[in-house]
Order: C-alpha cells, then structure tokens, then sequence
C-alpha cells in the first residue's frame, strides 16, 4: 500500500546522483536567477510604492498617516534603488549573492514594520506577510530557506514591534504572531516544492545534455569509423584484384613455361616415335623415346601437382589442419633452411573436431601469411607454431626471432609497398579473421621478433552478434586484438 502511494507522488530529486560539477552548475545558475529576479523585485515594488502613493490623500487623509507613509515609501524606494544598482554592478558568489538579497528584502520589510507599527496598523501587519510570497521563488536549500523566511519574519515583527512595545497589548496581537508562523510555514513549503522541482529539472536537463554531447561524440566516432573501414575495404578490394591478376599471370606463366613446353617437348616425341615405328627403326630407340615421353609426363604432372598446391593444399582437405600445417612447417624447411618448430598441444587434439572447414582454412591461410612475411621481411632465424585450443575457441599462434616491425596506421601502410610495410598480408589477413568471428592479436618490437595469434571461435555466433571491430594498430610490447 506504501509503495503504492509512492508511485503516485512526484520525482523531485535529481534523476542520478548529481556531479560536484554539477552541483556548482546549479548553484550558479541559483544565483542567477536570484539576481534576475532581485533585479525585477526592485522595480516593481519601487515603482508599485511611487504609483500609489497619491491614494494616501485619499486612503488616509490624516496627516500623521500621511506623514509615515510618505516616509515609508521613501525608504523603501531608496532600499530598491540600492538593492538594482547593486545587483546590475556588483558579481559575487552564489552564497553571497543570496546573503545580498536576504539584506535588500530585509530591510524593505522593516521599513514595512516601522511604519505599520508607529500607526499602530495591527489588521495591515496580516497583509505585509504577503511580502514573504516573493520568497518561494528563491532558489535555496530547506534549511537556508527556513532561516531566511524566520528571519524576514523577525524582521518585520521586530519592526513593528519592538520600538512600540504598546502593540502587543492590542487584543489582535498575538492573532498576528501565529499568523506570522502560518505565514512562514506556507512560504517554505512552497519554496521547498518550487526549489525542488527547478532542481529536479535543471539536473535532469545536464542530463540531457551530456547524452546528447555523447551521442554526438558517438556519431562522430561512427562516421569516422564508417570512413575509415570503407576506405580499408575500397583499399582491400582494390588489392584483391591486384592479387588475383598476379595469380593468374602466375598460373599463365607457369602453364606456359612448364607445361607449355612438356606438352611440346611431348608431341615432338611421340613424333619421333611413330616416325621410328612406321620406319621399322632400331626398337632400342623407340624404347628411349617412350622412356624421355614417361619423364615428361612425370614432369608435367609435379608441375601440375605444383600449381594445384598453392592453389589449395589437398593435405588441409584430407588430413585435416594439424597434418596441414605441419606439412607447411616441413615445406618452410625445405625451401628456407631454417627451423620450423610444430606443437600440438593436447588440448587442440581434443577439440580439432569442433573447426570446421572455413575455419580450418582461416587458420592455415594466417599461418601461412604470417611465415611469408617473417621470412620475407623479418629476417628471423628461427619460425615456431603452436596449435592450441579451449573448450570454446581454437588457437594458432607463430612466433620469429627476427628483427621485429613497427607501424603507424595500418590503412597508409597498406597503401605503401608491400614490401616495406607488410601491410597489405596482414590487411587481409584480418579482414579473413574477422569473417570467421575471430580476433587477430599481434605482438613486436623492433629486434625481439614478433608474434601473431588467431583466435577462432570453436562455435561461431551468428553474423548479427558480431560486433564492430577497431582498425588494426600495434603498440610497442603491447597487445591489441582486433
């Protein structure tokens, strides 16, 4: 039932816990609006006390009533004049900016009670409470506004009674002293309820604000990454051409000049030999013919053997990424002379079977670029791999010796030569990783090697769970996964 009646009631706290920041926000902002309204308060009573006073002839013609009131409302034009020259000139603390306005107001009231006191005006002292209204709309905190509001109060009672102690002895008196605290409770309440639900909107629209700046700062960090990954895809697409047209010179070239010239070499034995066998020549010729044709035949299918292994290796098909990547490992032997260490570890043994085939291909391409490029820019001694494995994720990781490498951003890397920069092997290679829902960590410095890790997930999310990725960069023995 509690709860109930809670949820019917108003928020007038600040939305979150307020800044220290923002709290000195509102405390100015309090005082502007103190100063602002100071400023109006000032020349409407001024001119309110100049407009009427003409009627006192009429209101009260006697003299003496005359004669007070005149004076009365030569005070208080005299206090308003102050209280705007002071406000509009002088810029002071918020605190001090209140304690000003508690003086103006408080001196306006007793001049109030002065006069209403001389003339002895019990039934008038009742309205001049109306002059604590004005201070609901005081921006301050509950317990400054009770102390201003009993204070003002005190003010206008000592006013009006403490020079003419006769006063108390009139039968309403003491009516008008409970009345002052009825007076002094309705304006704190209502101050209470306008201070907080200005400052329940003030938080709430620095809120506002910063999501808003936040949102902007995102949608700015958004379209630069937008940019920037339209420009490494424009980028990687463009060199992906560049890269099948130089496969397939490649594969032009190598069909020309090795078969090309076996198939060649082979029409012209088989010439020569049904010129021997129509000629009834020495069979020991033919059969060294049909011997040279043999070796050709060999020769053609290792070349063809040749090109369909870059292509693909069968092995990664066949035997699965272990065998795969060992068999690379063998072929970095052969053809660099430099140890090309594998481990296995028993974990990846257990969970091998959970790759499946794109992501098995994910994994030898990015073993195979990172040797590439170690042996081509690193200079290493020495290549290691290790395959390893988590219940949830796979693991390739190769390590060099060599001399290690720097970049700055990837994407001008990329565009620079190849062969400085390397850019364009691990460009790829992370746009490949990221196709598989992986992460690319790469390690170095420059003359303690490097080394890069794939991480593929053994059971892949789908497409709309992955998340965006951030430009690949590399920090000096530091890593960053992208």
């Amino acid at each position: 039932m509690t709860n109930g009646i809670h949820s019917l009631l108003p928020s007038w706290g600040a939305p979150t816990a307020p800044r220290p920041i923002d709290e000195e926000a509102f405390s100015h902002y309090a005082a502007r609006m103190t100063r602002h309204q100071a400023l109006l308060m000032s020349v409407m009573v001024a001119l309110s006390a100049a407009a009427w006073w003409p009627l006192d002839h009429l209101v009260m013609p006697d003299q003496a009533h005359v004669d007070v009131f005149f004076w009365m409302r030569v005070g208080i034009c005299v206090v308003m004049a102050l209280s705007f020259a002071a406000f509009w000139t002088i810029r002071v603390s918020p605190r001090r900016t209140l304690a000003m306005a508690m003086a103006f107001y408080a001196s306006f009231l007793l001049i109030v009670g002065l006069a209403l006191g001389k003339l002895g005006l019990m039934s008038w002292l009742g309205d001049a409470y109306l002059g604590l209204i004005p201070m609901g709309f005081v921006l301050m905190p509950l317990s400054r506004r009770a102390v201003a509001n009993v204070a003002l109060a005190s003010t206008l009672l000592i006013g009006f009674f403490a020079p003419y102690p006769a006063n108390l002895g009139a039968p309403e008196a003491y009516g008008q002293l409970s009345f002052a605290v009825f007076a002094v409770l309705l304006s704190v309440a209502t101050g209470e309820i306008t201070y907080r639900s200005t400052r329940s909107a003030f938080f709430a629209h620095q809120a506002l604000d910063r999501a808003n700046g936040h949102l902007g700062e995102l949608t700015e960090t958004l379209e630069e990454r937008v940019a920037e990954q339209t420009r490494e895809l424009r980028a990687l697409a463009t060199h992906t051409s560049q890269l099948q047209e130089a496969e397939r010179r490649r594969l032009a070239r190598d069909l020309h000049d090795d078969l090309g010239q076996h198939l060649t070499a082979m029409r012209y034995t088989v010439s020569r030999i049904e010129e021997h066998v129509s000629s009834g020549a020495d069979s020991d010729d033919t059969l060294m013919l049909i011997e040279d044709l043999g070796a050709l035949l060999g020769g053609t299918a290792a070349t063809m053997h040749g090109v369909v292994v870059r292509l693909r290796p069968r092995i990664l098909d066949d035997l699965g990424l272990e065998a795969a990547v060992a068999w690379l490992c063998e072929r970095t032997r052969a053809s660099s002379g430099l140890p090309c260490a594998l481990e296995v570890t028993p974990a990846f043994q257990a969970h091998a079977a959970g790759l499946d085939a794109p992501q098995a291909l994910i994994m030898f391409r990015a073993t195979q670029e990172a040797i590439t490029n170690a042996l081509k820019h690193a200079e290493p001694t020495a290549l290691a791999v290790q395959l390893d494995a988590t219940d949830d994720a796979a693991t390739v990781t190769i390590t060099d010796d060599g001399r290690g490498f720097q970049f700055d951003d990837p994407l001008a890397a990329a565009q620079r030569d190849e062969a400085q920069a390397g850019g364009f092997g691990l460009f790829g290679l992370r746009e490949r990783v990221r196709s598989g829902a992986g992460s690319l960590t790469i390690r170095s410095s420059a003359g303690r090697g490097a080394r890069l890790r794939v991480t593929l997930p053994l059971a892949a999310p789908a497409p709309s769970a992955l998340r965006a990725e951030l430009p690949l960069q590399h920090l000096d023995d530091q890593e960053e996964t992208t």
